[in-house]
């Protein structure tokens, strides 16, 4: 491949940040079609943190650049203020947990025409995504079978708003849900996933 190559990374940490489920997602473009998607789950607890998860999408996403693109400039877009910034030397790197990871990035970027540009998160969507789906799929694998395995009435009330079993209100932008176990623990119920299943 040769021309202009486009990345798109990001990663989460949910539902806290430190300690939470670390999960990231990448996206590689040429010509605004995708050649390359990437995620992974990194785990919960000691040393996960939001800034590892965007550091680990941006390495992963670089790796696969270097191996395969490597004469191609690089135009790397994040929605994480602190990692483009402390790529392009406007903001020191203090963590130690962070400096492995950032001098990781800056080797494999070295070996490219390498450029990063911050963007609102709202451009950003197809790496959130994937981060979101391991996170999903890692923190909550028993509802999302449930979901799947339970026969759920889902009514249609509006472009966002969905019955689910007559009973539950599920706003699928908003992504609530009126039944107990969202409104007591505030994290996503088997209602949720069947309303996503369903459109």
């Amino acid at each position: 491949m040769s021309g202009i190559m486009k990345l798109y990374f990001d990663g989460a940490c949910e539902p806290k940040n430190p300690g939470g489920h670390g999960t990231y997602g990448f996206v590689v473009k040429e010509d605004d079609k995708i050649v390359k998607e990437g995620s992974d789950y990194l785990g919960k607890g000691d040393g996960i943190t939001n800034n590892v998860a965007e550091y680990t999408a941006l390495i992963e996403g670089l790796k696969y650049l270097r191996d395969n693109c490597s004469d191609s400039k690089i135009k790397v877009y994040g929605d994480s203020q602190l990692v483009i910034r402390q790529m392009t030397g406007q903001y020191a790197v203090r963590s130690e947990r962070i400096k492995p990871l950032w001098k990781e990035a800056k080797d494999i970027a070295k070996e490219m025409n390498t450029f990063y540009q911050w963007v609102p998160r709202e451009q950003n969507e197809e790496a959130d995504a994937l981060a979101v789906q391991e996170y999903e799929d890692k923190a909550f694998p028993k509802r999302k079978k449930k979901a799947k395995e339970e026969d759920m009435s889902v009514e249609k009330i509006d472009t966002s708003t969905f019955k689910v079993k007559d009973k539950y209100v599920v706003d699928i932008d908003e992504g609530t849900c009126t039944c107990p176990d969202h409104q007591t623990r505030g994290v996503k119920c088997k209602h949720i996933f069947k309303v996503e299943m369903e459109c």
